[in-house]
């Protein structure tokens, strides 16, 4: 059975793999969905989502489920499920789409979604405020990196070079080390500020100097988590 906010079902009767700390089979999904015809066929179709938007190489991780013959199986967490949908073929992700426009529209409902989860985790109306601000500026960084020629993993080593220029430690560090599965939540008030910050300015250094491809926008990505962390150290 599913735990997705959106699906009250259980998807039509199919069951979604589902681990310890609610991530989610992205291929049983894809099949749920009707988006993928079977479970062989959810690969090709996740590979084909990667290939038309790279930053889909970026939601979720690996994971073996217990079983006899069970191999590495992509899973996400709730939002990376969503973000994924979003993006996906086929009459169920268009309904899907529907519904996500609905709580776009209501902000009562873009409130309880969006925000819900982090106050059941105690975060303070500052930290949330703060946090949805820093996600527009990262949306934006992530339309510049694609738009200067970054692709694949490029996505991955550019959001390194921020966490890095930043804080010193990579994404996997940070979310060992603070216990978190989204590097952000583990940040306080003044670290999602100083991301935000260095997401902005690497945007406007890959436009103004041009940067092209994976190695060029990590750098550029780098020197500015760089400088605003002498900015936030002085």
């Amino acid at each position: 059975m599913s735990h997705l906010t959106f699906f009250a079902h259980d998807f039509d009767g199919q069951q979604i793999r589902t681990t310890a700390d609610k991530r989610f089979s992205i291929y049983d999904v894809l099949v749920a969905m009707g988006i993928a015809d079977k479970a062989s066929n959810a690969k090709n179709v996740l590979k084909r989502l990667q290939d038309k938007h790279p930053e889909v190489t970026t939601i979720g991780s690996n994971f073996k489920f217990a079983g006899r013959g069970q191999r590495e199986t992509p899973v996400a967490d709730e939002q990376g499920i969503y973000q994924i949908l979003m993006l996906c073929p086929g009459g169920r992700a268009a309904e899907f789409r529907q519904w996500a426009a609905g709580i776009i529209a209501d902000p009562n409902k873009a409130f309880d979604h969006a925000v819900g989860k982090y106050i059941r985790q105690g975060k303070s109306q500052e930290w949330i405020q703060q946090r949805l601000e820093g996600i527009a500026t990262r949306h934006h960084l992530t339309e510049v990196l694609k738009a200067h020629g970054v692709v694949g993993i490029g996505y991955a080593q550019c959001s390194d070079a921020i966490n890095v220029g930043l804080l010193g430690k990579t994404a996997k560090q940070l979310q060992a080390e603070r216990g978190v599965k989204r590097t952000v939540d583990g940040f306080s008030r003044v670290e999602i500020a100083a991301k935000g910050l260095a997401d902005a300015l690497a945007a406007d250094k890959v436009e103004s100097e041009q940067r092209w491809g994976n190695r060029q926008c990590s750098e550029a990505c780098g020197d500015a988590a760089q400088k605003v962390r002498r900015v936030f150290e002085d």
